[in-house]
C-alpha cells in the first residue's frame, strides 16, 4: 500500500460534514468562502483548506471523533510564539457538529512562505545548509521555552510526576514489542532496543522538561525566499520534553547533511557523548511511533521506524 492510498483509507474513517466546515470558517473570519478543499494529510487530524472572498487562506483542523480538545496545542504554540518562534495565528477553536458527537476543530492562519520539503530538494548545497541553520536557530528557540513538566497536563491542568512518567513510559514500551517483533527485528534486537530505554536520561527527561514541536519534518516549517523560516505549523505532538529527545526525533526527518547543520544552527559541536544520548533517544522515540503505524496498518512507517532502531542501535 502507497503512503497515498494508506492516507486514503485512514481518512474514509472519519468527515465532517463541509457544510458544517464552511459555516465554522465563516463564522470565525466573516468572510466568504471561494473554495474549500479537504486535505488528506497525516495521521492525526481532518484539514480543510479554505480560500476565503477577501484573499486569505485558512485551514480548519478537526480532531478525530473522542480525541478531545486544541486547547493544549494552542497554548504550546501561544509559548513558541512568545518565545520568537514563527507561529500561525490561531483564529478560533471551536466544536463541530457530527455524526458521532461534537468534534474539536482550530481555524488558523496559512504560514507564509513555501514548505520546506518542497523547496529543499532545489537548493545547492550551500543555501541548503543556509535553511537548515535557520532551521536549528528556531528549534533552539522551541527549546528555549521551559515547560512546568514532562509530557502535557492532564485536563485539570496538572502536569505528571515526572518519575511516574519514567516509570510508565518504560512498562509502555516493553509493552509494544509484539509491534517491532511484527516489524521484524530480532529476539536480540528487541532486548538492545529495549535496554536503551531503560538507560537514555532523555526519553523522558529526568529534569528540566523543555518545549518540544515532536515533529519538526519538512511539510511542517516554511520558508522564504530568503530561506528564513516563516512559519512552523502542526503542533499535534508537542510535549515537555528534553532538548535531545526532539533533536532525536528531528535526526530521523532529514538527512545527515541536513541534521549537522541543524546543530550548527542549534549551537551544538557534537561529541562523542552527545551521539551516544542521541542514538538512544532516536531508539526510545521510535518504537511508539512504529507502534502507532502498526496499529493504523502502514507497512511502510512501521518498516520506516524499524530501520530507524537499527540504524541507532548500529551506533551505539
Amino acid at each position: 500500500m502507497t503512503d497515498d492510498e494508506f492516507l486514503d483509507t485512514l481518512h474514509a474513517r472519519f468527515a465532517a460534514s463541509p457544510a458544517e466546515v464552511a459555516a465554522l470558517v465563516t463564522r470565525t473570519t466573516g468572510a466568504g468562502i471561494d473554495g474549500l478543499e479537504r486535505l488528506k494529510v497525516g495521521d492525526e487530524n481532518e484539514v480543510h483548506r479554505a480560500d476565503l472572498s477577501d484573499g486569505r487562506t485558512v485551514f480548519a483542523r478537526i480532531r478525530k471523533p473522542g480525541d478531545g480538545t486544541f486547547d493544549s496545542e494552542v497554548w504550546a504554540m501561544e509559548q513558541a510564539r512568545a518565545a520568537g518562534v514563527p507561529v500561525p495565528r490561531v483564529l478560533a477553536v471551536a466544536g463541530i457538529p457530527s455524526d458521532t458527537g461534537e468534534r474539536s476543530a482550530m481555524v488558523v492562519e496559512q504560514s507564509p512562505g513555501r514548505p520546506l520539503g518542497d523547496v529543499l530538494p532545489g537548493l545547492a548545497v550551500d543555501r541548503s545548509r543556509t535553511v537548515m541553520i535557520n532551521v536549528g536557530r528556531v528549534l533552539a528557540r522551541i527549546h528555549s521555552v521551559a515547560t512546568p513538566g514532562p509530557r502535557r497536563p492532564d485536563a485539570t491542568g496538572r502536569w505528571p510526576d515526572p518519575v511516574e512518567v519514567r516509570h510508565s513510559l518504560i512498562m509502555e514500551r516493553e509493552s509494544q514489542a509484539p509491534s517491532l517483533e511484527a516489524a521484524g527485528l530480532s529476539a536480540a534486537e528487541i532486548a538492545a532496543a529495549l535496554e536503551q530505554v531503560h538507560g537514555s536520561p532523555d526519553v523522558p527527561p529526568r529534569a528540566d522538561p523543555v518545549l518540544c514541536h515532536g515533529d519538526l519534518h519538512g511539510a511542517h516549517v516554511f520558508v522564504d525566499d530568503d530561506l528564513a523560516v516563516r512559519g512552523v505549523i502542526d503542533w499535534g505532538l508537542w510535549h515537555g520534553g528534553s532538548r535531545i529527545g526532539d533533536l532525536a526525533m528531528t535526526s530521523t526527518k532529514y538527512g545527515e547533511p541536513e541534521f549537522a547543520a541543524i546543530l550548527a544552527g542549534y549551537g551544538i559541536d557534537p561529541d562523542a557523548e552527545f551521539r551516544e544520548r542521541l542514538a538512544q533517544a532516536v531508539v526510545s522515540q521510535s518504537i511508539p511511533h512504529l507502534a502507532w503505524h502498526d496499529s493504523l496498518g502502514n507497512a511502510r512507517g512501521r518498516a520506516f521506524y524499524a530501520q530507524q532502531i537499527r540504524s541507532a542501535l548500529a551506533r551505539l
